[in-house]
């Protein structure tokens, strides 16, 4: 994480992935971004991949402040997160939602 000097945070995620479910994950992931970017605080989210890591998944967020993160997170952490990352990992990813419960 980057905190920049006016307050902002920058966070780069990597998630490790099995190459061929890859492209599953950018599609589920994509379509996250704008709930994740209507979210208060938050100024950009990207996902990004690089064709020479193909086990690498990089979510790239910027939020307002540390603050505005750690809502959000607090919001699809634990449980629920746990959850969403099972039903991605067996396959069951239309049910991966970052909306508030």
């Amino acid at each position: 994480m980057i905190e920049l000097a006016a307050g902002a945070l920058v966070m780069v995620i990597e998630f490790s992935v099995i190459p061929e479910k890859r492209e599953d994950f950018v599609a589920i992931s994509s379509a996250q971004t704008e709930t994740v970017r209507a979210r208060a605080g938050n100024q950009g989210f990207d996902v990004l991949v690089d064709p020479k890591r193909p086990e690498i998944v990089a979510y790239v967020e910027r939020w307002e402040s540390g603050r505005a993160a750690g809502s959000f997170l607090r919001v699809v952490g634990g449980a629920r997160v746990d959850r969403e990352a099972a039903a991605v990992r067996d396959g069951g990813a239309a049910d991966f939602d970052l909306r508030d419960d």
